[in-house]
């Protein structure tokens, strides 16, 4: 089943846990199982930049998956992480469909990231 990738824009907090769930549908509204696979996503300033400010999959725990039968997954990012030298940026999500004899991806999310700098510290 091919995904329709979502446009959604983030903000993360500098210095503060971010956590934002989702649930993959089709385009009746019905859940896209998510058993079998896995999620990366990257974080850069801009889709042309080499640097890499935030590479996050199931294996590092940045990308998690909380419901695999009802697609339901997360991005989490513990604050240590989120002090990025950046106030803006880009990223995707892709799915890794890990079944036997191939490897396959489809991207299933897309967006701007906006870096907010607090006032309180910790």
């Amino acid at each position: 089943m091919t995904i329709e990738p979502e446009e959604y824009n983030l903000t993360i907090h500098k210095g503060g846990k971010f956590y934002f769930e989702f649930q993959l549908q089709d385009d009746e509204g019905l859940p896209i199982s998510l058993v079998g696979k896995s999620l990366k996503c990257r974080i850069k300033e801009s889709v042309r930049s080499s640097e890499v400010l935030l590479d996050l999959t199931t294996a590092n725990g940045g990308m998690i998956i909380t419901d695999a039968v009802n697609g339901i997954a997360a991005i989490s990012i513990r604050s240590d992480e989120t002090s990025v030298d950046a106030d803006r940026g880009v990223y995707d999500i892709i799915q890794i469909d890990n079944s036997y004899p191939t490897i396959e991806s489809e991207y299933i999310m897309f967006g701007k990231v906006t870096f907010i700098t607090g006032i309180t510290p910790q």
